[in-house]
């Protein structure tokens, strides 16, 4: 993901300090405390997408976001907001004004690390990039399930609970206990060679899968589909 800047702003040290843990190898990342912070930063590098907070002492994230969208160069930023106030009518009118998405506390890193990648595969020569950090970052929360614990002060849902959600959803979607395994597999960002492989079947029989799974969640691409997993 060379070349791609990422700024987040939270007041949360240790969730900050979390989140540049997870992207900093992989791109130029900025950390900033308020929005007040974030400007002093963006008037530095203008990043490719803001990961911002929405309640911040000194300027919240409306506030910031709102400054933002008035600025010529600012403007066309692509923000996702961190929240733990699911207040439906303030996302409907960030969105309506430009805000791309909102995710809730608490959640996994591998949903982050999803919603980050449906934003930035919409930019020219980000996708194949980033589609690695996906692969890593996956493998990564699947190792600290099972070995290492996250601190219990931060606010991630634990990778199983991901999982586990993940499948429910599939389920009420109809998908088969095979399209199950192809659909965990995509989001590890496997071609349909290496998923043939891995589950011992034909590439074509998992191109017809994939297929299916596009059909049932009413989608035509991967970055479709991950979008709307994301959104479940």
């Amino acid at each position: 993901m060379q070349g791609v800047k990422i700024l987040c702003v939270e007041d949360n040290l240790s969730l900050l300090e979390n989140i540049q843990n997870m992207f900093k190898p992989y791109c130029t990342f900025f950390a900033a405390c308020n929005g007040k912070d974030a400007l002093e930063k963006i008037k530095e590098e203008i990043p490719d997408l803001i990961i911002s907070d929405m309640v911040m002492p000194v300027m919240d994230g409306k506030a910031f976001f709102e400054i933002c969208r008035r600025d010529e160069k600012l403007k066309t930023i692509p923000f996702l907001f961190l929240t733990g106030v699911q207040d439906s009518k303030l996302r409907r009118v960030s969105i309506k004004e430009g805000a791309v998405d909102y995710i809730f506390k608490p959640f996994s890193q591998t949903e982050l690390l999803l919603k980050v990648y449906s934003i930035l595969s919409l930019k020219v020569n980000v996708k194949k990039d980033f589609a690695r950090t996906i692969t890593d970052f996956i493998n990564k929360t699947a190792e600290i399930s099972s070995g290492s614990k996250l601190n219990s002060d931060l606010p991630f849902a634990s990778a199983a609970d991901s999982k586990e959600n993940r499948i429910c959803a599939y389920k009420k979607f109809g998908l088969s206990s095979r399209e199950i395994e192809i659909a965990e597999l995509l989001l590890k960002n496997q071609t349909n060679k290496q998923i043939a492989k891995e589950l011992f079947i034909a590439t074509s029989t998992v191109a017809t899968h994939i297929q299916h799974i596009y059909e049932k969640f009413g989608v035509k691409s991967r970055s479709e589909w991950i979008q709307s997993v994301m959104s479940l």
